[in-house]
């Protein structure tokens, strides 16, 4: 998110792909999730990752939209930025082993982008 906002402070047009899919996920949450995993009884190995899912350009739209970012945001075409790695188009993954055992603290990946930029606004007031 963070490479999002310095791009839209550098450029006038962003292009981004539209192929990708993923789970956004604070990292608050996570901290969140391993501190209630840590209290329970239960241990194991758990997928956890915010609800939903979008592409990154989904991503960046609703970062720019959030935030009133002045920036044309493009779909890229597939394989536009190839990567040094292989990446999976879809790496969403689901919270069913946390949901069933009633633990599963993560929210909309929107509720966790506008928590983000919430508590990132904050830090910046008061750091004035």
């Amino acid at each position: 998110m963070e490479l999002m906002l310095k791009l839209s402070r550098e450029r006038e047009v962003l292009r981004v792909v539209d192929d990708e899919f993923v789970t956004p996920t604070p990292t608050a949450q996570i901290a969140q999730q391993i501190v209630a995993l840590s209290r329970s009884k239960h241990y194991g190995l758990y997928h956890g990752t915010a609800e939903g899912s979008c592409s990154w350009y989904e991503f960046a739209r609703e970062i720019f939209h959030a935030t009133g970012a002045a920036i044309c945001l493009e779909r890229a075409s597939p394989g536009e930025f190839p990567a040094k790695v292989p990446r999976p188009k879809y790496s969403v993954l689901e919270n069913r082993a946390l949901k069933n055992l009633t633990l599963n603290v993560f929210s909309d990946w929107r509720s966790g982008l506008e928590d983000y930029l919430n508590s990132r606004s904050q830090s910046a007031v008061a750091a004035r």
